[in-house]
């Protein structure tokens, strides 16, 4: 019986150093190769441009006559 438990431990031993060398009597299909990634630069961030409005010009001045205080004048007909 010890006999037998050692040869099993021998055979488990074994079969356990080639699967971790990667033998393929442990997989039944060969394993597809890993995908390559390539690292590409980062693009650029985007160019904002901040605008400002057009300048609102200001209202022209209006000139208002001084207006005369009381009564009008009489109006004169010829």
């Amino acid at each position: 019986m010890k006999r037998a438990l050692k040869v099993l431990f021998v055979v488990v031993a074994l079969v356990a150093a080639i699967g971790a060398m990667g033998g393929c009597f442990v997989r039944a299909h060969p394993v597809a190769p890993a995908a390559v990634v390539v690292a590409r630069p980062a693009a650029p961030p985007p160019t904002v441009v901040y605008t400002q409005p057009a300048p609102v010009p200001a209202p022209a001045p209006v000139y208002v006559a001084p207006q005369p205080v009381g009564p009008p004048p009489p109006t004169i007909v010829y």
